[in-house]
This record gives structure tokens, C-alpha cells and sequence, in this order.
């Protein structure tokens, strides 16, 4: 990873920035192609790889390798899909799922319960509770790790990394307070109505294209930063034309590099 800490995209408008993000999601799910590329490395490994060499431990890396690319480009939709289509059957079969109870009080004592519970048959809140209050614990540990605990090590205001906090304020004396607030006020709020922007169309357009041309695609880049006195009222010319140029990578061949070149 490179040691950067500007996630953000940069432009000059909201306009402009909603398609800017909107190109770097689109960029990031493309990553769905190293899924295939994981899946034939593993099939060669098992076809070439003596028995005698295998172990429990190189089995359990191995699969790892695989499930990692699957958990990040293909999970999250395989997830999405079936709870929206059981969210809509919920919805048009008044607010009930056949063969599951509909009643207000919870039933202990029928196995079924717990089955329509778990699957959003029952009430489908709650199962959307767990995963978004792990989704807020993680975000609010990583933005932690990356911004404000570097800046608390001893000697950390000589150096320019750890003094990188993102400007965060406080709310009732506590950084900490402010950006676990801020952060669940993003997943709990914001995120169901980025995420099929952000999230499900470019995934399913980075699935079609990945079908039809497989790792080539259109890289379009973003320009990232801190602002500055100088940057924040002059950008340079550099850093507005890298938002418009686009190159192909992945098979490409020589004369489509030449031409981004």
C-alpha cells in the first residue's frame, strides 16, 4: 500500500466530485478480475504441486489468497441481491413472508422463528443492524489507527506523517467522541442511499465488463491531496489534466499505451 492518507477525490465542484467518486468506485471494482486470475493460479497449483508437498497450512494460505479477492469485489452484491429481492417479496406480500410468523410478539418456542428472524422474513431491520454496527466499528478503528493515534506517539509533531490528523474537531472535549459520531452518522444514514450509486452499479458494470473484455478497462484517474496555500487557490495544471486523461491498462496493447503515453 502507498503511504498516503488523502482517500478523497478532488475537484472543483460538488458536480464534479460526485463524478469523480463515481469514476474511482468504477476503477476500484474492476479489481473483480483478479478474481479469476487467483482461481486458475490455485487450479495450476493443485495440478502441479506434488502431494507430498502439501500441508494443512499451505491449503489454509491458499484458500485465503482465493477468498480474499472474492470477499472484496463479489460478496458484498451477493449479499445485496437476495436481501433486496426478499425485502421486495416482504413489501408487495403485505409486510409478510409466507410460513413465517407475523405476529408482533417473538415466538420462543417455534423453530421457524428463528429461521425467518435470521433471514429478514420477520422484521427486515434487524438484520440489517448487526452488519452495519460491525461496518461503524470498523471504519471508526481504521480511521483511528490512520489519523489520530499516529499523532499522539512521542516526537509526533516533527514529523509531517503523524501531524496528517484530517483537521478532525472535537464534540464535547473528545476527538474520539466526534468521529465515532460522524462515522455512524455516515453508515446508519448516508450509506443506503450512496451505496447503489457508489457501490452496486459499478460493481455490475465492472461484472459485465470483466465478462465481455475481461482486464481490459478505462482507467480514469483522480486527483488526491492535501490542500495548501498555494494548491487550495491555484491547482496545477498537472493535477487537472491527470483528472481527464485516461488509460487503458491491464492487455492492452503497445499501440493503445503509445497513444495514452
Amino acid at each position: 500500500m502507498l503511504p498516503v492518507k488523502s482517500t478523497s477525490v478532488e475537484s472543483d465542484n460538488c458536480v464534479k466530485g460526485w463524478q469523480a467518486r463515481f469514476n474511482q468506485a468504477s476503477r476500484h471494482t474492476q479489481g473483480v478480475a483478479e478474481l479469476s486470475y487467483a482461481l486458475l493460479a490455485f487450479w495450476r497449483m493443485l495440478l502441479t504441486v506434488p502431494c507430498g508437498n502439501w500441508s494443512c497450512a499451505l491449503l489454509l494460505k491458499s484458500v485465503r489468497a482465493v477468498l480474499l479477492p472474492f470477499c472484496i469485489n463479489m460478496l458484498p452484491i451477493l449479499q445485496t441481491v437476495p436481501f433486496a429481492v426478499c425485502g421486495l417479496y416482504w413489501f408487495f406480500n403485505g409486510q409478510q413472508v409466507p410460513e413465517c410468523p407475523s405476529e408482533t410478539l417473538y415466538r420462543f418456542e417455534d423453530p421457524q422463528f428463528y429461521f425467518c428472524w435470521f433471514a429478514g422474513g420477520y422484521n427486515m431491520v434487524w438484520p440489517m443492524v448487526l452488519p452495519l454496527g460491525l461496518v461503524v466499528v470498523a471504519s471508526y478503528c481504521m480511521i483511528a489507527t490512520a489519523f489520530l493515534l499516529p499523532g499522539t506517539v512521542p516526537g509526533a509533531s516533527e514529523n509531517r506523517w503523524h501531524q496528517e490528523d484530517s483537521d478532525l474537531t472535537s464534540a464535547c472535549g473528545s476527538r474520539r467522541l466526534r468521529l465515532a459520531l460522524q462515522v455512524a452518522l455516515d453508515i446508519v444514514v448516508w450509506l443506503p442511499v450512496t451505496m447503489p450509486i457508489y457501490g452496486v452499479v459499478p460493481a455490475v458494470m465492472a461484472y459485465w465488463n470483466c465478462l465481455r473484455r475481461g482486464n481490459i478497462f478505462d482507467f480514469k484517474s483522480a486527483a488526491k491531496g492535501a490542500a495548501s496555500s498555494s494548491s487550495a487557490e491555484a491547482p496545477s495544471e498537472a493535477t487537472a489534466e491527470g483528472v481527464e486523461v485516461a488509460a487503458v491498462v491491464g492487455r492492452a496493447n503497445a499501440d493503445e499505451l503509445d497513444d495514452v503515453l
